[in-house]
């Protein structure tokens, strides 16, 4: 393969409709950077998402290139981007996240530092409709929000501070190579929510090849469609956070970390149930999310801890 500065990897699962959107903004993106590609991972779509990708494929031309990844998950899709990466920098976009002008060269002007390992931008909540009544700012960082303010810094993953998620997120190609790509343990699969798998892949990178960063010019418009907006959704997504965050925990803590978490979890076991219905308590429902995302991490710790050094060492495509 002859190599390029960066590739932009898109992993879309049945978003025929949105697709396009995310594509061309992308593309415009990579046109100021000669040399740049664009590929669609299409994952496992049941939609329209082939005869859209043909179509932008004929339509725009290089540099964009399309692949397929039958096996549904995210970490696949971008597993499979990764392998036929051609650039030394590998950039991650969400198919419901649209860049901003500019935030190509936001992400890649970090890199001339040799202690930066990744880079990643703030995605900004945009709503396709009137939102709820009940959806207040507790509940946009579980939508989709990133945002660390105005300042360049240092990222480290701890309580109130994550890692750059994989939906605005830059590393080196040959360091993601050499760490295994995304865990695919982890990673939403279709409609399951389940998440960290790039938390994951920048802890080990954090750990081996160097540090995290924010940029905040690198700004991605993070589009949430009126679905999404439901209580269950959000039930779902703590939920499976929970989940995730357990085993990101086991494969990235020491146990006496893991036991100090654990406080952080207890707080929110107290809540009582709340079965939500309208009119939607925007305070209860919050703290029944808290609550199952609290349960979700210690049935699944406790369920885990017997493998933890399985998990450890459990890389897999």
């Amino acid at each position: 393969m002859t190599p390029c500065p960066i590739s932009v990897v898109i992993t879309t699962h049945n978003r025929a409709d949105i697709l396009p959107r995310c594509v061309r903004a992308t593309l415009a993106e990579a046109r100021r950077h000669p040399g740049a590609e664009v590929l669609v991972v299409d994952n496992a779509s049941a939609d329209d998402t082939p005869a859209v990708l043909a179509e932008l494929l004929r339509s725009e031309g290089p540099p964009l290139r399309a692949l397929h990844e039958p096996r549904l998950g995210a970490s696949h899709g971008r597993n499979t981007g990764l392998a036929a990466a051609r650039g030394e920098l590998i950039a991650f976009l969400d198919d419901d996240a649209v860049p901003r002008p500019g935030w190509l060269a936001a992400l890649i002007a970090p890199f001339g530092d040799a202690t930066i390992a990744g880079v990643g931008g703030p995605l900004i909540l945009r709503l396709s409709a009137p939102p709820p009544v009940w959806f207040t700012p507790d509940f946009h960082e579980a939508a989709g929000l990133y945002d660390l303010g105005g300042v360049r810094r240092r990222v480290h993953h701890r309580g109130g501070e994550w890692y750059p998620p994989s939906a605005n997120l830059c590393l080196r190609t040959a360091d993601v190579i050499r760490e295994g790509g995304f865990c695919d343990v982890l990673g939403p699969h279709g409609t399951r929510h389940f998440v960290h798998e790039d938390a994951d892949l920048c802890a080990r990178l954090d750990r081996h090849a160097g540090e995290i960063h924010y940029v905040p010019d690198a700004v991605v418009d993070h589009w949430i469609v009126p679905g999404k907006l439901t209580p269950q959704y959000f039930l779902d997504h703590h939920t499976c956070f929970g989940e995730g965050a357990a085993v990101y925990a086991l494969r990235n803590r020491s146990l006496p970390r893991i036991a100090w978490g654990l406080r952080w979890y207890a707080r929110y076991l107290a809540a009582l149930p709340y079965r939500p219905v309208e009119p939607i308590d925007p305070k209860r429902l919050l703290a029944e999310c808290q609550r199952r995302e609290a349960r979700a991490y210690l049935t699944t710790l406790a369920r885990n801890l017997p493998r933890r050094g399985a998990l450890r060492r459990e890389v897999r495509h």
